[in-house]
């Protein structure tokens, strides 16, 4: 549901800022997002293992959705970046040109995963946790992919520049950290988006899960629950 409401935003909100003799024009798609679509990307994600920062399985995982991209048509821009904690971290973003260039809305996931001990000791990394990633973030990194592929099979021109973008190192590595999460989409603001231009911001973390949803308490915070999460 969640986007199938972003994509509308696009679709319906295209010709608006233009006269109404433009306006409705666009193109109405035939190819909506679809739910089994992204749960399977999700699916993806998680089979390419524990994806914590500077690791193989999530620079597969990075890669993959970039090929993934160029065969839906896009051109897929890598922004490489280091931290103290990160030798090798990258965002995955592409554009949907729209007819204003500087009113941007930006959609964003990311594509790392960590794995935390529950409390009383919350925030210590899990020694024996080896996630997947499903929950945090391969619901988010799987269904943004698909909303990639929808908007590649519309005809239309949506007023704004769409910016969809898949982060890297936005997981805080833990107590012993010497620096926060959220460097990825961090790099893309400081580095990526010129000064002037207005973004909208959606981002898609942790959510598509059936409610009520168990905790790790009513699980016994069990190995099969952190390595789903």
């Amino acid at each position: 549901m969640l986007l199938f409401a972003v994509f509308a935003l696009s679709v319906f909100a295209a010709g608006s800022l233009a006269s109404p003799a433009l306006h409705n024009q666009e193109p109405i798609p035939e190819e909506w997002p679809e739910g089994s679509a992204a749960y399977d990307n999700m699916v993806s994600m998680a089979n390419f293992g524990y994806r914590r920062i500077d690791t193989n399985a999530n620079e597969n995982a990075r890669n993959w959705i970039a090929e993934e991209l160029e065969q839906m048509g896009y051109e897929v821009e890598r922004q490489p970046f280091t931290s103290s904690e990160c030798d090798n971290c990258e965002n995955i973003v592409v554009t949907i040109n729209g007819t204003l260039e500087d009113d941007w809305y930006v959609v964003g996931a990311h594509h790392d995963a960590i794995c935390y001990s529950p409390p009383p000791i919350q925030g210590v990394i899990y020694p024996g946790c080896t996630s997947s990633g499903a929950y945090d973030d391969g619901t988010g990194s799987g269904s943004l992919l698909e909303l990639a592929r929808a908007f590649s099979e519309w005809n239309g021109t949506p007023t704004h520049t769409w910016k969809l973008g898949w982060w890297d190192y936005e997981e805080y590595q833990g107590s012993g950290s010497s620096e926060g999460g959220g460097q990825g989409s961090l790099h893309f603001v400081s580095e990526q988006i010129p000064n002037g231009t207005n973004v909208t911001y959606v981002n898609l973390d942790m959510f598509a899960l059936n409610w009520p949803v168990p905790t790790f308490s009513s699980l016994g915070c069990d190995e099969d629950y952190w390595t789903l999460y």
